[in-house]
């Protein structure tokens, strides 16, 4: 599986984060793909200390990745989108909001979890299932009656 980096500005060969900036975004779609970035999928714990944002003082004291199974992004992705309207590229952001958009519109099924649970539950603690038979006891010590 190979997960794409998104929202990386660090190095010089990174794209430049000032030209990503959209005081005109639309405030319903930013704080839309805000959210989704903000509860991916914690995938890891960077160790490289203390996330800081490039264009305000805010900051996680970790840097955490999430991510959604496409793409991969650093914690603080979140705060760009939502409170200095950094605008993902257009192919990122339709697909970002069209999952998000798949997921709000999927219809419940909890017919499949009563079906299963009625067919695999573990045993309760103290049913009456046989008791196994300790290895090298004889036959009949240890079985139920």
């Amino acid at each position: 599986m190979r997960l794409r980096s998104i929202g990386r500005w660090r190095d010089d060969e990174d794209p430049d984060l000032s030209r990503l900036v959209d005081p005109q975004w639309c405030d319903g779609e930013s704080e839309e793909l805000s959210e989704y970035l903000e509860y991916g999928t914690l995938l890891g714990v960077l160790l490289s200390g203390p996330d800081r944002c490039r264009l305000c003082d805010f900051g996680f004291p970790q840097t955490f990745v999430l991510t959604d199974g496409v793409y991969m992004w650093r914690q603080l992705l979140h705060h760009y989108v939502g409170a200095h309207k950094v605008r993902l590229p257009e192919p990122v952001a339709s697909d970002m909001l069209n999952r998000l958009h798949e997921l709000q519109d999927a219809k419940q099924d909890t017919a499949w979890w009563r079906d299963l649970c009625g067919t695999t539950l573990a045993p309760r603690h103290g049913s009456s299932l046989p008791k196994a038979t300790p290895p090298g006891a004889p036959r009949g010590v240890g079985e139920a009656p």
